[in-house]
């Protein structure tokens, strides 16, 4: 049976893959960058002190089960646009 995605279901990009909207997933990152740095034993909340490293959030969300949540549509391609959001919730925009 072919199912629809609603606004609040994964759907498939543009090579097939599950993903969200783009928006789903920044209302989401905050909780997910919590839940990385407690199950990565990083200190938190963040204070502006400590640098955090993108590179290891996104390599859990890439083999976890919040994989979904890399792959939806922006310019010029959502690890950019997660990692701008990852050094704005960890007060790290300073490096940008």
């Amino acid at each position: 049976m072919l199912r629809f995605a609603d606004e609040h279901s994964p759907q498939l990009t543009l090579y097939g893959e599950i993903g969200v909207k783009k928006g789903e997933a920044e209302a989401q990152m905050p909780a997910l960058i919590e839940k990385w740095a407690k199950e990565a034993g990083e200190p938190w909340p963040p204070d502006g002190l400590y640098h955090y490293g993108f590179g290891s959030f996104w390599t859990w969300m890439q083999n976890g089960p919040h994989y979904s949540y890399t792959k939806f549509r922006a310019v010029p391609h959502a690890r950019y646009v997660t990692e701008m959001w990852f050094d704005k919730i960890t007060r790290q925009t300073w490096r940008n």
